[in-house]
Order: structure tokens, then C-alpha cells, then sequence
């Protein structure tokens, strides 16, 4: 069945009341053609106002709430109000300590309404955008105003099955394969690109995201001038799960309508062949996840540094590791196990070496050192120097 999705494209300024009268008025065109979904643009009330925590607000309280409550009621729509700060942490109590974010800073929340104007669902941005880019405004550093979200977020609508992103996520794939092996059908991101940038990367990688992941990507951009050093690039857009361009404006304020086929991804053989269920123990997104045993992963830093071993290479990165542990390594000539300092325990427990100090396959396990000391004894003598 045929549903038209709609992207709101954006100027918007430090004038709140502005900017929610603009919105006010493009979503109506939007629900006047018949979209039944309609998605913000990132930053829609206010943008480069200053520090964001004087306009934060409470999850489920306010006046940007309350706006996106009465655009969904009043319109009879799906409303995806691109990012409004939040000062509140999502799924705690009042009571909590952790409710609060008490450091000056708010969240990059994207929140959902259904027709009826309830709140269905909540994403906070992940990826922040501390970047230089080569523009009037030169710095960007969002980790200065705003906390990183840990959690993806997805919804059933009647539409299909929608995946909520922000802006500079859709650099960063993984959350998009996340969505992929969900069942996601329209994945969301609401932008405030550069003009730079945008330039150069907006189009290529939402297309990217379309066809690797094929599911339906709708784009909702800021687009112009702001200000003397702020400018964005705009060119909201809808696109299919072929990487085809449905729609698409350029700058300046305006909407993009089109039509998706929900469900239409399901058809797609790679989609139908190669199901992979997300783990149901971790809920955050796999940047965020260290490795098992530390290593590196986006978004925590640094892990452990690891000894590499002649023959033996650890700590090339999170899947190498998973796939080192999971078949242990032999020596090709004496058939012996080969293991470094620090990962034996996890690749040789206790319940597979008996004592005795041998494995269950007879050979008596060794360290790097004494497995060194045994490769240079099988070397042949070679004069002079090496």
C-alpha cells in the first residue's frame, strides 16, 4: 500500500516563536497533501542560539512538546520532531539521581508522536559532531553542549518499521546494519549538514545508506543562511531501497512529498537471506560496546594495549579478536597451542586444560617466550650478523 512521507526543510534562526510558527505552517502543507508521515529537520526551534541548556526541557513537558503534541493531534499524522534539547535522561524515574543531566548540557532528542499525539518513541543523538570544517564558522563542538545518547531506537507504524538517526550518524554504518537486521523499512535523519560537507558527502551517503541496508531514507534538512558564519546545505529528500531519489529541494524553505511502498524492502533477497538477530543482552549501539577484554570501539577510547606475538597478531581490532578466541591457534610444526600473555585464560579455560598443563588434544601448552625459543632453535646457524 502506497503512504506519502513528507521532509520539512528549514531556515531556522534563534527566534523560537519563528521557527515554530514556520514549522507550524509547513507541516500543514505537508498533511494538505496527504503525508502521513512527516519529519523535522534537526535543530527546527532554535539553532545557534547560544548554550541549548536555557531552552532544555523535561521529557514529556514544555513548549517544543508541547508543539509537536498539538502538530500530530491537530493534523492527524505520524509527527518525527527532528531534535529538541532534553534535559532528561530517557527511562528514569524523577527520583533517580541519574534523571538529570546537572552539567550544563542537554540531549539531542528526537522524539515520535502518533495521530493521536502520544509519545511512541525517543532516540538521542549518538554520534556528536566535534569536527573543523573549512567554512566561516571553522569549529564545530557539539560534545559542548550536548550528552551522547547510548540506544538505538525503532518503531512499528503503521507505515512500516522505522529507525530514528540524527544528522552526523549516518556517518557511522553500524547503526544503520543495526537497523537492518531489525527489519527497519524507513529510517529518519533529521539534518543541520554544513554547506561544506554537504557539498561534498550528503547525497552520496544517504543514498549508501538506502541500498546497503535497502529500506526507504527520508532526509529533512536545515537549508540557507543563518547567519553571518552559519550556513547548511539543505537538499531534504526522500529516497527508496534502490538508491533512486524520489524527491528532493534544494535550499530554502519547503517540503518533500513522496510516496513509499511499506513492506516493499521485505522482497529484497539479501534481506531475505542473510537475517541477522541483534543480541538481546546489549541494547547499545555497537560504536559503543568495548570488545570483549577492551580493544578499541568508537565513542570509549583506547582499550588495553596488547603485546603482538611473532605469528600470533592480537588486538587488530574487535572482530578479529572475537574470531582469534573463538579458533584458538596451533603451531603449523609442532602442532603446539600458541597464545599470548593476556588472552590465554579467555581462549584456554580452565575446564578445557586439565592438570598436567596439557589440552584436551595431548600437547602441552606453551608461552610466546618459550615459543620463540623454540622457533630459533629450529633455525639453521647462520654466520656473521642478522
Amino acid at each position: 500500500m502506497l503512504s506519502k512521507v513528507a521532509a520539512v526543510q528549514m531556515v531556522s534562526t534563534v527566534d523560537v516563536d519563528e521557527n515554530l510558527a514556520t514549522a507550524d505552517r509547513l507541516i500543514s502543507e505537508a498533511a494538505e497533501q496527504g503525508a502521513e508521515l512527516v519529519l523535522l529537520p534537526e535543530v527546527f526551534a532554535v539553532l545557534e542560539g547560544g548554550p541549548m541548556r536555557q531552552y532544555g526541557e523535561v521529557e514529556g513537558t514544555g513548549k517544543l512538546q508541547d508543539f509537536l503534541v498539538g502538530q500530530a493531534r491537530g493534523n492527524k499524522l505520524i509527527l518525527v520532531g527532528g531534535t529538541i534539547p532534553l534535559i532528561s535522561r530517557p527511562g528514569k524515574s524523577q527520583s533517580d539521581a541519574k534523571h538529570t543531566i546537572e552539567d550544563g548540557k542537554v540531549r539531542a532528542s528526537c522524539l515520535v508522536f502518533d495521530s493521536e499525539g502520544k509519545q511512541v518513541a525517543r532516540y538521542d543523538k549518538i554520534h556528536l559532531f566535534d569536527v573543523t570544517v573549512n567554512d566561516a564558522q571553522t569549529e564545530y563542538s557539539e560534545s559542548h553542549s550536548y550528552e551522547a545518547g547510548s540506544a538505538i531506537a525503532t518503531l512499528k507504524t503503521p507505515l512500516g518499521h522505522l529507525g530514528l538517526s540524527v544528522c552526523y550518524d549516518m556517518r557511522f554504518p553500524e547503526l544503520y546494519r543495526d537497523f537492518f537486521k531489525l527489519g527497519v523499512e524507513i529510517v529518519t535523519v533529521p539534518a543541520a549538514f554544513t554547506a561544506v560537507t554537504g557539498e561534498a558527502h550528503w547525497e552520496s551517503l544517504l543514498r549508501a545508506r538506502a541500498i546497503e541496508n535497502q529500506c526507504y531514507v527520508i532526509a529533512a534538512a536545515q537549508g540557507g543562511r543563518h547567519n553571518e558564519k552559519r550556513e547548511t546545505w539543505g537538499h531534504s529528500m526522500v529516497i527508496d531501497p534502490w538508491g533512486n531519489i524520489l524527491v528532493s529541494l534544494e535550499k530554502g524553505e519547503g517540503i518533500a512529498v513522496a510516496e513509499v511502498l511499506a513492506g516493499q524492502s521485505g522482497h529484497v533477497p539479501c534481506r531475505v537471506d542473510r537475517p541477522h538477530p541483534l543480541r538481546a543482552d546489549d541494547d547499545r549501539h555497537p560504536s559503543l560496546r568495548r570488545p570483549p577484554g577492551g580493544g578499541q570501539g568508537h565513542g570509549v577510547g583506547p582499550g588495553p594495549r596488547r603485546r603482538h606475538v611473532q605469528g600470533h597478531p592480537s588486538g587488530w581490532g574487535a572482530a578479529a579478536l572475537r574470531a582469534q578466541r573463538a579458533t584458538p591457534r596451533y603451531n603449523r610444526r609442532t602442532g603446539a597451542r600458541s597464545r599470548d600473555r593476556q588472552s590465554t585464560r579467555r581462549r584456554f579455560p580452565a575446564a578445557l586444560c586439565p592438570a598436567g598443563g596439557r589440552g584436551t588434544d595431548g600437547h602441552r601448552r606453551i608461552g610466546p617466550a618459550q615459543w620463540r625459543r623454540q622457533q630459533r632453535a629450529r633455525k639453521p646457524h647462520r654466520s656473521g650478523s642478522r
